[in-house]
């Protein structure tokens, strides 16, 4: 059996990502600054990476409140299709 179409999507899209590691800070509205660890853009996902070392280190509501929303400014177009249709999943 060959590979499924979500697979081959995938294998596409991992291939077309650009990965800026130590990305520049971001100003969302408000003021508030956002400063991820990684970003990987592709044509139809964006994924914020956030790294905590092992141990004592970890996420602040506040924080992961603020890279959502900065995730949500730089996906723009890049919405699940689950979503599209859903006032709740729209930035």
């Amino acid at each position: 059996m060959g590979p499924s179409a979500p697979g081959k999507r995938q294998r596409v899209e991992a291939e077309l990502a650009s990965i800026t590691l130590l990305p520049q800070e971001d100003t969302l509205p408000g003021g508030i600054r956002v400063q991820p660890d990684a970003d990987l853009s592709m044509p139809m996902s964006y994924v914020l990476v956030e790294a905590k070392r092992i141990g004592r280190a970890s996420f602040q509501r506040t924080q992961l409140a603020k890279e959502y929303l900065a995730v949500r400014k730089a996906a723009v177009s890049r919405i699940p299709s689950c979503c599209s249709s859903s006032a709740l999943c729209r930035p």
